[in-house]
């Protein structure tokens, strides 16, 4: 598992054991399938570098929290699926597909946005 470019400060499994998530002092949290070590995501802390990420046991680790070294926590859907209906339950318009390539990661909107 290489990617993070200074120490790993913490590292947690899945609750189901497929994956693992890093922490790291360059600011980043990872989240690593456990079976090949291939990155599966990266995600951004605040300041300082984060220090710890737990992944929720009560949505089957759906979700992860990544705590960074100034005190602020964030909390991340790992399932493209809870992620948009989130965005449907939130959105007030439409989205641009421009947002849709940077937030949802799709080279064009779903149908239903």
């Amino acid at each position: 598992m290489r990617g993070h470019r200074a120490d790993i400060w913490s590292a947690r499994y899945s609750p189901d054991g497929h994956f693992i998530a890093t922490a790291s002092g360059d600011n980043t949290a990872k989240v690593w399938d456990a079976s090949t070590g291939e990155q599966m995501l990266t995600l951004p802390g605040s300041m300082g570098g984060v220090t710890d990420v737990a992944f929720n046991p009560g949505d089957g680790g759906a979700s992860l929290a990544v705590a960074s070294a100034d005190g602020a926590v964030r909390v991340f859907l790992l399932r493209l699926t809870d992620l948009l209906a989130l965005a449907h339950e939130r959105l007030t318009r439409d989205l641009t597909i421009a947002e849709c390539q940077q937030y949802l990661h799709m080279p064009s909107c779903p149908d239903d946005f």
